[in-house]
């Protein structure tokens, strides 16, 4: 094996190491304070106009409809209306219950500028890998791209940032 291809393969496992490490960072689950805000700000939105519509029960004309009223308190939605403070509190438990004891990740600004980042190093590390890889077809091995080479390092355009990459795990 030549050196440059010694140095390709060093590049594409760091490639792949920074890959991984991308989806750790993308998919480690919210900061318990961010769950806690989000979920606060759905339930509140919610509870204030949960859109449930009197109307259908007759109370405007006097003529009660019991049928309908057992309709609108069949609805989800109506938890939410009476008891938003309780629901809040069983949402944040079901959030503690899924991440269990993984450690949350990043708060949303530092996860985007992280994973820029990222990217940035995994764009700049595929520029080099196609270089090598042209360097060694030019003289005369046979070595293949990797499909899922962002496509501006492959064709040369490196002069703009590197776009967000879809997480992979």
């Amino acid at each position: 094996m030549s050196k440059t291809e010694t140095e390709l393969n060093k590049i594409r496992g760091e490639i792949a190491r920074l890959g991984e490490q991308r989806g750790e960072v993308a998919e480690a689950p919210i900061p318990r304070s961010e769950a806690e805000a989000l979920i606060a700000a759905v339930v509140e939105t919610l509870a204030e106009d949960p859109g449930l519509d009197p109307a259908p029960l007759g109370l405007r004309n006097g003529t009660f409809n019991g049928d309908e009223l057992q309709k609108m308190l069949e609805r989800p939605i109506v938890l939410l209306a009476l008891f938003p403070d309780a629901i809040k509190a069983y949402l944040i438990a079901q959030y503690e219950k899924a991440i269990g004891k993984t450690k949350p990740g990043l708060p949303a600004a530092e996860r985007r500028k992280r994973l820029a980042e990222i990217d940035a190093k995994i764009f700049e590390l595929e520029v080099e890998e196609e270089r090598l890889v042209e360097q060694l077809l030019a003289d005369g091995v046979d070595v293949t791209r990797r499909p899922e080479a962002d496509a501006r390092a492959v064709l040369g355009l490196v002069d703009g940032p590197a776009r967000p990459r879809e997480a992979t795990a």
